[in-house]
């Protein structure tokens, strides 16, 4: 899902974006900014299109891409700066973690390479966040509008306070769809069979798992998981890895498996991670997986664990 914000001139929605960024500077930005500089006698101001990272940034007649002369006035557009540059913006925006669209109006209508490619963008699954100005109906701008992967949140004077508390909730929301997540299926010896770690979330049992986060491995990843979801230190077995999709709706992402032992058995799930954590007979445990995938890859371990003794 993309969440695009909208509403008046000057109600902040740029300086909702800007203080959003800063609370998450780890992400990988693409995508673009476009700037006013007042630089132009008698207008308003040139209108410049650059790199979405804050910074330098270089103001030349390759990148203007619009004159504002102010109310009633209109704008002079540039829309071969908005096909080459912009699309140079946007032209490698997938690989990001987050792409900046601040803003889309106007001015941009003709600009047929650049619109083409943020279409393409809006159809994809790399979150967008973006401005689409409140003023105009050009087609871009009501696709936008109308567009099912896009959020539209209005801006006003009596929000703005709290959607900066709200609106980096909902984007560390959207992107943790897209990061992939590592666990480890970590089997014992029980009373009367062997039994294998679960865990019960809200959406009900599966197996320890978390994403993955920047600069770590998948292997490390799944080690501190089940630590944080049950209290278990593990030690993966070599020889076994298992991917899946997930299986939650709107989600891009892969979810890789491991085979582990446990140095203890004594559960210490968190409550903040968890409702509850147990040690499960491995019978059992196929009736109780809440997500189908999960089922191959919970055979494929309990298979490569009986092969390891």
């Amino acid at each position: 899902m993309h969440i695009f914000l909208t509403g008046p001139i000057q109600v902040g929605k740029t300086t909702l974006i800007r203080r959003t960024l800063q609370s998450m500077q780890s992400l990988r930005l693409g995508g673009f900014r476009t700037i006013t500089a007042a630089d132009v006698p008698g207008a308003t101001g040139s209108l410049y299109i650059v790199e979405a990272a804050e910074g330098r940034c270089d103001l030349s007649a390759d990148n203007r891409v619009g004159i504002r002369r102010g109310p009633g006035l209109g704008a002079i557009a540039f829309p071969n700066a908005f096909d080459q540059w912009g699309t140079a913006l946007l032209a490698d925006a997938e690989q990001a973690d987050l792409i900046l669209m601040d803003e889309i109006g106007k001015m941009e209508q003709t600009a047929f390479l650049f619109c083409g490619r943020v279409r393409e963008l809006l159809d994809g699954v790399t979150p967008i966040l973006g401005v689409v100005r409140q003023e105009g109906q050009t087609p871009l701008q009501c696709q936008i509008r109308s567009h099912p992967n896009v959020r539209l949140i209005e801006v006003t004077t009596q929000n703005r306070d709290a959607l900066t508390e709200e609106l980096p909730k909902l984007l560390r929301w959207e992107l943790n769809k897209q990061v992939d997540s590592a666990g480890a299926f970590v089997f014992r010896d029980g009373a009367d069979e062997k039994e294998v770690l679960m865990i019960r979330g809200r959406r009900g049992w599966a197996f320890p798992k978390g994403h993955i986060q920047p600069g770590e491995t998948a292997e490390g990843a799944a080690i501190r998981e089940v630590l944080e979801e049950t209290g278990i230190q593990i030690q993966l077995l070599p020889g076994f890895r298992y991917e899946v999709a997930s299986g939650l709706p709107d989600e891009h992402r892969v979810i890789t498996y491991f085979l582990g032992t446990a140095s203890g058995d004594l559960l210490c799930p968190q409550p903040e991670e968890v409702l509850e954590a147990a040690w499960v007979p491995v019978t059992q445990a196929k009736r109780q997986i809440r997500f189908p995938q999960d089922v191959p890859a919970f055979e494929a371990a309990w298979a490569a664990d009986k092969r390891s003794y």
